[in-house]
């Protein structure tokens, strides 16, 4: 891979997505978000589907200065 792939590949797993107009927002889960970001690392997991990505950029302009950044958990990050 060259180093102008390997720079774009890593500005879109730190980009948090857009989220929707239809979006569903789930204040309570970017309440608790906000309450547990207090350390330097703040871990958000459930199964897939159950909308942790989306919830994550929802919550980011709330965020204050934190810095979202997703990784995946089934290998696909060696």
């Amino acid at each position: 891979m060259r180093d102008d792939q390997v720079t774009r590949l890593l500005r879109l797993r730190a980009a948090p997505p857009a989220v929707s107009p239809g979006f569903v927002r789930r204040p309570h889960l970017e309440d608790r978000i906000t309450a547990a970001v207090r350390g330097p690392v703040t871990l958000v997991s459930a199964g897939p589907g159950y909308g942790k990505t989306l919830t994550l950029a929802s919550w980011g302009p709330r965020g204050q200065g934190s810095r979202p950044g997703g990784m995946a958990g089934d290998g696909r990050n060696r």
